[in-house]
């Protein structure tokens, strides 16, 4: 049983890492083209470690990151922030403003939240600079209060 649990912890791993590779691929480009927040997906995601990677791209560019895995035209995915900056609460605006289709964050830290959001309505609003902007003014405006 040991061996067995080993074996698919090793899957695990070489998926999550394969998906780092390419998720740390597009939020190069996104910060190189001056992106204050990170907003990366494929649909060839595993929905089950799109956390992770969103944890470690915080971590490396100290900056908001959402992180989708897309299906069926529905990408759900996980965001992490930096200290300071509520996420959840700019997910739960996003929510309330009909930009997603669900979404919500934790209390506390505060830096932790989920999402979902339709393909045709995500992929046009978060990619364009012009629309990235108004997006990261919002974001920077869900100071958290902690």
């Amino acid at each position: 049983m040991a061996a067995e649990l080993d074996d698919i912890n090793a899957r695990r791993r070489d998926v999550e890492s394969a998906i780092l590779i390419a998720a740390e691929a597009q939020a190069e480009a996104q910060i190189a083209g001056g992106a204050r927040f990170i907003f990366v997906h494929d649909p060839s995601w595993h929905p089950g470690i799109v956390g992770i990677v969103a944890g470690r791209l915080k971590e490396r560019f100290n900056c908001p990151v959402f992180v989708g895995a897309e299906k069926d035209g529905v990408i759900k995915g996980s965001a992490r922030s930096i200290p300071g900056l509520d996420v959840g609460l700019a997910v739960i605006n996003a929510r309330q403003k009909n930009l997603l289709t669900t979404g919500g964050g934790m209390l506390w830290p505060r830096v932790l939240a989920s999402l979902q959001v339709a393909r045709r309505i995500c992929v046009p609003f978060w990619t364009p600079p012009s629309l990235r902007r108004p997006v990261s003014r919002a974001l920077l405006s869900c100071r958290s209060t902690r």
